[in-house]
């Protein structure tokens, strides 16, 4: 069953000659579970697809649903709350604040839920733990490694328990090994049912993932494989 469906999606910018095309009538579904990767050239319109997808910049033309919700006829307030709902993300710079420590950091999606506070950092150790972090609670940002960070920034966008995952260049930083490690936990947030969608280069992350969207010249190419 679709999870995700963009109909028509285009999206354009103004630039010195008019309007630039990042995408162009886009159509296509993504079913509950699945695993996907964006690829394509730089310039290409993976991440205005992902930011789409993520409810954060609306398309110039065409509508999205999620669960089948018409997302961005919500108005910003009910858009900023389906995103704590549905949606967790990992940004390619992770913007951890810097003067909070990991728990601090991934207690941040929950300052404006209605869980006690005892609750919340209940949440927030249980998804360091289940991410490797639990010995790193009270550990600032600087003070961690790369791959570290990185998972952090996984555990705050999984701590509202979202049915969505999307992630820009969650590895593009990373070295082969850490990347490999980060990738295994997307794997099995997957496993659990979490559909998750990243944007990528990295052509070892190709065994992981069940779908690849190849984005070129603001059209998408779906295909089973990742070749």
């Amino acid at each position: 069953m679709s999870l995700i469906k963009l109909l028509e999606i285009e999206k354009n910018y103004p630039d010195g000659l008019g309007e630039f095309k990042a995408l162009k009538k886009v159509s296509v579904s993504i079913d509950s579970g699945e695993f996907i990767a964006i690829t394509g050239p730089s310039g290409s319109g993976k991440s205005t697809l992902l930011t789409i997808l993520g409810v954060l910049n609306p398309p110039s033309k065409g509508q999205i649903y999620i669960d089948d919700i018409d997302v961005y006829s919500l108005s910003g307030d009910r858009q900023a709350d389906f995103r704590q709902t549905y949606i967790g993300f990992v940004f390619q710079d992770l913007h951890l604040v810097p003067y909070l420590t990991a728990l601090e950091n991934v207690l941040l999606p929950l300052a404006i839920s209605l869980y006690p506070g005892k609750e919340q950092k209940k949440m927030a150790k249980e998804v360091l733990n289940r991410v490797g972090l639990g010995d790193k609670y009270h550990r600032l940002p600087g003070k961690l490694s790369g791959g570290e960070k990185s998972r952090v920034a996984i555990a705050r966008a999984i701590v509202n328990k979202p049915r969505i995952i999307l992630a820009d260049e969650p590895t593009g930083s990373l070295d082969s090994g850490t990347g490999n490690e980060i990738m295994k936990l997307f794997q099995s947030l997957n496993n659990e049912g979490i559909t998750v969608i990243l944007v990528t280069h990295n052509n070892e992350n190709k065994k992981y993932v069940k779908k690849n969207f190849l984005v070129r010249d603001g059209l998408i190419e779906v295909n089973q494989k990742w070749v």
